[in-house]
């Protein structure tokens, strides 16, 4: 079943989704910004699941779709195995 984002084929493969998102400074509990190669840009928008960001453990740095949370958003540890959503110029 489809969320209306992704494929049926994709969701049976990834649980959860690296994006852009990471804190500006990824030792400290600071605000999350989109980084995109060498550009960080401020978020206009946030999607984050109720609680999160939580910096549980003061290591969670970066940010993923969860499918335990409807694909919101979640702060996580870098190194946690997920799939990726990739930008690409059309």
């Amino acid at each position: 079943m489809s969320n209306g984002f992704f494929s049926e084929e994709t969701l049976d493969i990834c649980i959860s989704f690296w994006t852009a998102g990471q804190r500006s400074d990824p030792s400290t509990e600071s605000q999350f910004i989109w980084k995109t190669g060498s550009q960080e840009l401020a978020m206009t928008y946030t999607n984050w699941n109720t609680g999160q960001p939580d910096y549980s453990g003061q290591t969670e740095a970066c940010m993923h779709l969860k499918g335990e949370y409807a694909y919101k958003w979640n702060d996580a540890i870098c190194t946690v195995t997920s799939c990726a959503i990739c930008e690409i110029d059309m």
